[in-house]
């Protein structure tokens, strides 16, 4: 098993990386698109009232091997 981080980023202060096992790096990707998935589902509101999001996935040695930019663009 492999250690990554999730680093969720919303324009808010800094929660914190959230850690987890995966076999390997794609298990660990799939999961990070699930989770930003999941966090539109659970907070529409709030994904429009702030900053762009950023779900990003690193590994153990703290290089970033995916992300995903969430953005939101209204008229008017």
């Amino acid at each position: 098993m492999n250690q990554f981080y999730f680093q969720v980023r919303d324009g808010t202060p800094d929660a914190g990386d959230v850690s987890a096992d995966f076999a390997n790096e794609e298990a660990a990707i799939l999961a990070a698109i699930q989770l930003a998935g999941e966090l539109l589902l659970e907070a529409p509101q709030r994904f429009r009232q702030t900053q762009p999001w950023q779900v990003r996935v690193v590994d153990e040695r703290r290089e970033e091997r995916f992300a995903i930019a969430l953005g939101s663009e209204q008229d008017g």
